[in-house]
């Protein structure tokens, strides 16, 4: 629900300013893709960090956010997609590719669309097409 609110902002982009992913181009470029409902813009990211505080051991994370959220809930743990771990303890001696080619894989995949149960309807579910 709360991924379909993008649609009822009013638009900065008339302003002269970009206040969000929705003003940028690249959202522009995929608008035939998210104007049909239930279509994600996901942004991958991928942060080193430490995960104790004297040591200089280092782990990556590899996770998704879904643009389509409002701002002030886009970055929220609950909405954050943790979809790999890089070991440490320093940066790994592979690239980073080895460790994207699955997740990719997988998102080419999901571009064609999957099917999921929508139950957010009280006492109804509908089968919809996810991409």
């Amino acid at each position: 629900e709360c991924c379909e609110l993008w649609r009822k902002r009013s638009n900065f982009k008339a302003s002269g300013y970009l206040a969000d992913v929705y003003d940028g181009e690249v959202w522009n470029q995929y608008s035939d893709f998210l104007e049909a409902p239930y279509n994600y813009l996901l942004t991958l990211n991928i942060d080193w960090f430490s995960p104790y505080e004297h040591g200089n051991y280092s782990v990556g994370a590899m996770y998704l956010t879904i643009q389509n959220l409002p701002l002030s809930i886009r970055n929220n743990p609950d909405n954050i997609i943790l979809v790999g771990v890089i070991p440490g303890p320093g940066e790994p001696h592979l690239t980073v590719n080895s460790y994207l080619t699955p997740l990719i894989e997988e998102l080419h995949s999901a571009w064609n669309g999957f099917q999921v149960v929508d139950t957010t309807l009280m006492g109804t579910e509908r089968t919809i097409t996810v991409r």
